[in-house]
């Protein structure tokens, strides 16, 4: 199955946290589980973080356009109402990056 992307495929990347959690003795789906909660848990946060700054007329269109297939003119959409989002994206995801590695690196 062919992985989903997002608007902010471009400007994130959590491939640390994969390799941080193939270096712990997990079964393959046990880290394929905790990768996916990785995912999961900044996508949301990222959601939220567009959504906080998002001017309220355009929550709506935003919802309608975060899971096409579109994202070059989600992300367009995006930086036109939201200054400096493509920061606010990876200053968010980098914080939650962090988190995790902190967490994967005390079980080791």
């Amino acid at each position: 199955m062919k992985k989903q992307k997002h608007f902010y495929h471009n400007l994130i990347s959590i491939e640390d946290i994969k390799i941080e959690l193939n270096s712990i003795n997990l079964s393959k789906e046990e880290r394929k589980e905790l990768h996916l909660i990785a995912e999961s848990t900044i996508h949301c946060h990222l959601i939220n973080v567009v959504l906080e700054h998002l001017p309220e007329g355009d929550k709506k269109t935003f919802l309608h356009h975060v899971n096409t297939v579109h994202h070059k003119t989600t992300l367009n959409f995006l930086k036109k109402r939201i200054e400096n989002i493509e920061d606010k994206i990876k200053q968010t995801a980098e914080s939650l990056k962090k988190e995790f590695l902190e967490d994967i690196r005390k079980i080791k």
